[in-house]
């Protein structure tokens, strides 16, 4: 049972990784194989560690800081942005072009969960850990206060990179000359081309050079018949039905 238990959730791990850094390198895709190689080779590397005669110390301290405060907090901060900040209403949307058409029924229950219940059960664990807080032992050891230190910068550096990505994106802005709140609205916006990814790469082939400005909107519109709807600034595209 643990065996089984551990290798289904190492599949989910190694493809969870494995698909972020394909979709950070989209060129790595037709060396899939070795990619997960290197990350099947680069984990099992670093598992050592936990099998060396002070590794269930090691565990006791990642488990408990590495995967709990950070992942909470990450989830919480994702289910906010989702649900409030770009709409459950049009994440409901971009999965009925993936699935279909669902029920109203389906709609309500999804858009409670994620406005309502998941942020507010995800926040009471996440205060609820904080309130509970001690400083760590295994058995009768107490840790050191520096390997407490060194719990909560494992904790936090995952966190970190939220505001440092976002840092970058707003200092990227500033030669717009736009004001901080602007900048802000701008970053929180959907991208132009956002929507299905097929349907972006045939709008990409279309795109007319600068010679063909002036017929391009007959161009587009030629012999197409379906339409891709962005949800976050209402403008449609038209795209050949052959893809």
């Amino acid at each position: 049972m643990l065996i089984t238990l551990g290798l289904d959730s190492q599949f989910a791990l190694l493809e969870t990784v494995v698909t972020a850094i394909l979709d950070r390198f989209p060129q790595l895709r037709n060396s899939k194989i070795w990619v997960v190689l290197c990350v099947s080779i680069f984990g099992f590397a670093f598992g050592l560690l936990f099998c060396c005669e002070g590794g269930v110390y090691i565990l006791q301290l990642m488990d408990t800081y590495a995967a709990s405060y950070s992942v909470i907090l990450i989830a919480l901060i994702e289910c906010i942005l989702i649900s409030w900040v770009y709409g459950a209403e049009r994440f409901l949307k971009d999965i009925e072009r993936m699935i279909g058409v669902q029920s109203k029924l389906w709609k309500w229950t999804w858009m409670f969960v994620w406005k309502f219940a998941c942020p507010s059960t995800l926040g009471f664990i996440l205060i609820f850990n904080w309130l509970e807080y001690e400083p760590i032992k295994y058995g009768v050891y107490v840790y050191p206060p520096w390997a407490n230190f060194l719990g909560w910068i494992l904790a936090l550096l995952p966190i970190t990179a939220i505001p440092i990505a976002a840092g970058y994106k707003l200092h990227k802005l500033r030669k717009t000359g736009q004001p901080l709140l602007r900048r802000i609205t701008l970053l929180l916006r959907p991208a132009i081309d956002w929507g299905p990814a097929h349907k972006r790469q045939a709008m990409n082939r279309r795109t007319p050079g600068p010679s063909e400005c002036s017929n391009a909107p007959s161009e587009m519109t030629k012999n197409s018949t379906s339409n891709f709807l962005n949800p976050a600034f209402s403008r449609v595209y038209s795209f050949e039905t052959q893809m």
